[in-house]
């Protein structure tokens, strides 16, 4: 009988609160979401879903490739949208745009994923969008080799071989609410080519 006491008062010790400082706990919340897009968020102008908590965490929006559109000699690397670049930008009035809805008002600050060889690197570039610009110069000069073990399965001819792009922050630029084209264009060419682009970036200032 002592001993069915014992275990009983060890038993009940284990259901007692045992307090637990901050610092023992890993501070990590991790999001899975299946084919999730920049525009299925309210900060960027989703009206049908509402998400605030995820706005206000993560106030940064990347626009790929994938979801803008080449103008004038502009091209992908490939023809799968999902995994490719904008590539030969060449001429002066080329340009790339997205279409975006901003719902926050606010400075976002302005980041390109780029590449640009040596020999044509210097090109002055904007961003514009409903009155607003920020401009930036296409430097230092980045041209990073392909990558040749991105996969463990042959890549079908329709997608990107992939290369290592560096950012390019711009600067800071305002952004009103409303709808419109964000337009990536080229002021002054310093080469052959302006630059390759994978990804806009827009992150919120707090």
């Amino acid at each position: 009988m002592k001993g069915h006491r014992i275990l009983l008062l060890a038993n009940l010790l284990l259901l007692l609160p045992v307090p637990v400082r901050a610092a023992d706990r890993p501070n990590v919340v991790i999001f899975l979401a299946d084919d999730s897009g920049w525009g299925d968020y309210s900060i960027n102008g989703n009206t049908n879903l509402r998400t605030p908590n995820i706005d206000s965490e993560f106030p940064r929006t990347p626009l790929s490739a994938r979801d803008g559109v080449a103008h004038g000699g502009v091209k992908r690397s490939a023809g799968a949208p999902n995994c490719s670049y904008f590539v030969n930008w060449t001429n002066f009035d080329d340009e790339v745009t997205w279409d975006i809805s901003v719902a926050t008002a606010g400075d976002y600050e302005v980041e390109i994923l780029y590449t640009c060889p040596p020999a044509d690197a210097g090109s002055t570039i904007a961003l514009e969008f409903n009155g607003h610009r920020v401009t930036g110069t296409v430097t230092p000069g980045w041209d990073p080799p392909l990558y040749t073990n991105q996969d463990t399965v042959t890549r079908p001819r329709g997608e990107s071989q992939m290369k290592e792009f560096r950012p390019l922050n711009l600067g800071v630029m305002r952004l009103e609410r409303g709808r419109g084209l964000l337009t990536l264009r080229a002021l002054q060419m310093a080469g052959k080519n302006v630059m390759d682009v994978r990804q806009v970036n827009l992150t919120l200032r707090k």
